[in-house]
């Protein structure tokens, strides 16, 4: 037999439905209406019932809206006016209207770098916290407009009384945009065309670091004297990963998680060598578990983006980018003394640090982009230090960087000509670098700005195999 229609007109639930949570929790009498009873209407309270989750519950149309207790779902919420089509973004497009990296190093030939798409760029924009709402996530609904990130910051505990939930349910429905598609043949085409080998040597770290004790972006010398701790355990956590087979996949995973976990609850370092330890270990493990292929490994790593972010920044403030003088130079603008070294010596352990920072800033810069880029997080709309940007410089000379001790460094110095590159321009730069100048690090930019197959031709010109 079909209730009375009063019952159906009142919203009561049906016989045997149970007392919600909040009147339970009271020992409160329950009058169990839908989507929330009295007493957690006048309270102003979550109300949820055990066999009808809130998120399911959907007032009634004859209904008024409740003032609480009602989460909007992300069905609810309405879309702004005139963006009902989804938007078609070609990366390069995107690239340059954005300024994505950097008026892609503008310079006045046409054999001057030119980053048209994916480029090695900047830090730079808002950045990204760990402390977003739900769970680290910066952005629960991709498209959800900027100032409407806060109105998302509410708890789980409790369930009840949670001021942040009140204030959320009594706020009116979230205004969204429509969500961007990218041209995937486009980002294609450029990942293997012009980034594939930056990638491939990025992907390669952990192993060149655990075998070699260096990357292109970490000078092989730098620790020798002392690593901070932060570094032996990301270390060891590359030696791990490289041991890690399908059956101890779980566990290794674990540990790295562990040290992950340990190293941001440490606190921030102000030394120099600290702060670039730091970084380099978190790009480590941004690196083992974004690339490992592991879904639970890449959550983590996407959560852990705005860590890898934030120390970049933070290594902005130690790195001296005027150190070397104007760029092209080749390294005749001042001697370093053979003997005596330790005025050599001193300056060497210097651009180790220096030049290692450089490289890393760089380099992590272009790995978050491309984190971003590939998985539809805002990019820049602007950039506010055009000054600093155009004179960030990097040393290219393979004899500089392999140098083992001060005396090859400073012979190196005065008999080798060393490559000052800015964003303005590169290839110009390079023009009459040598087939021994340009190590690894050259080459990522040079496969990143020309793309593969030319920069494979115009280093065959030279004699130098890709």
């Amino acid at each position: 037999m079909s209730p009375p229609l009063s019952r159906m007109e009142r919203g009561d639930p049906p016989p045997r439905r149970k007392s919600c949570q909040a009147c339970v929790k009271a020992k409160r009498r329950c009058d169990q209406r839908s989507p929330a009873c009295l007493r957690c209407v006048q309270r102003k309270i979550m109300c949820q019932y055990p066999a009808r989750p809130s998120e399911n519950i959907r007032s009634n149309p004859g209904q008024p809206p409740l003032s609480a207790g009602v989460l909007t779902t992300p069905s609810d919420i309405q879309l702004e006016s005139g963006s009902q089509d989804e938007t078609l973004l070609n990366p390069m497009e995107m690239a340059q209207d954005l300024q994505f990296f950097g008026s892609p190093w503008p310079g006045g030939e046409a054999h001057d770098l030119h980053f048209d798409g994916m480029a090695l760029g900047a830090v730079d924009g808002p950045l990204l916290t760990s402390n977003s709402a739900l769970c680290g996530q910066d952005n629960i609904h991709p498209g959800i407009n900027e100032q409407n990130e806060s109105e998302l910051r509410f708890e789980f505990t409790g369930m009840g009384t949670s001021s942040a939930t009140t204030e959320l349910a009594t706020r009116p429905p979230l205004a969204v945009s429509a969500p961007n598609r990218v041209d995937v043949a486009a980002l294609t085409r450029e990942l293997e065309g012009n980034l594939s080998y930056a990638i491939d040597q990025i992907k390669a770290a952990p192993r060149t670091m655990l075998m070699e004790t260096e990357t292109p972006w970490c000078h092989p010398l730098l620790y020798k004297e002392r690593m901070p701790r932060v570094m032996q355990d990301a270390v060891s956590s590359c030696a791990l990963y490289i041991a890690k087979n399908s059956v101890n996949a779980p566990m290794i995973m674990s540990c790295i998680d562990a040290r992950v976990n340990d190293l941001l609850d440490s606190t921030l370092p102000e030394d120099p060598l600290e702060t670039l330890a730091r970084t380099h270990a978190l790009l480590l493990y941004q690196i083992i578990r974004f690339f490992d292929g592991d879904i639970l490994a890449r959550s983590s790593a996407d959560a852990t983006f705005s860590e890898l972010e934030s120390s970049v920044d933070s290594l902005t403030q130690h790195i001296t980018w005027t150190g070397e003088s104007n760029p092209g130079t080749s390294g005749n603008d001042f001697d370093l003394p053979t003997y005596p070294l330790q005025p050599s010596r001193e300056y060497w352990k210097e651009w180790v640090l220096q030049e290692s920072a450089r490289r890393t800033f760089l380099v992590a810069s272009f790995f978050l982009r491309t984190w971003k880029l590939l998985t539809g997080r805002p990019l820049p709309c602007c950039r506010r230090d055009i000054p600093l940007y155009m004179h960030q410089s990097w040393t290219l000379s393979a004899h500089l960087w392999q140098a083992r001790n001060a005396y090859e460094f400073s012979l190196a110095w005065k008999e080798r000509k060393h490559y000052v590159v800015t964003r303005k321009a590169v290839i110009s730069t390079l023009a009459d670098a040598g087939r021994d100048d340009i190590e690894s690090f050259g080459k990522m930019l040079l496969t990143t700005a020309m793309g593969i197959d030319e920069a494979r031709a115009w280093l065959g010109m030279k004699g130098v195999a890709l």
